[in-house]
């Protein structure tokens, strides 16, 4: 039997959000992706980056409209681009 809960989530800041403001966002993510076996895993973009590249951004949504290729390059862009600040 599948495991329901996703088994990055103990690492997931969305899934351990302590925030009262966003509660109720976070709580309907935990059911749509978190909480909802192998179909939520397949939907959610955190998850598929971290999967493929590693730990995503913090602030990435699990409904991202990106797709997860899209989102790794843009995460590669943007290290790259700190790198060039950082070299001159």
């Amino acid at each position: 039997m599948e495991d329901k809960i996703c088994p990055k989530a103990t690492n997931c800041p969305l899934f351990n959000v302590k925030s009262i403001k966003i509660k109720k966002s976070v709580e309907i993510y935990k059911k749509i992706y978190c909480n909802n076996g192998l179909d939520g895993r397949k939907s959610c973009k955190r998850f598929l980056v971290s999967e493929k590249f590693g730990k995503p951004d913090d602030d990435l949504l699990p409904n991202d409209p990106r797709t997860a290729d899209e989102i790794i390059r843009d995460m590669i862009d943007r290290l790259d681009s700190e790198l060039e600040k950082g070299n001159n």
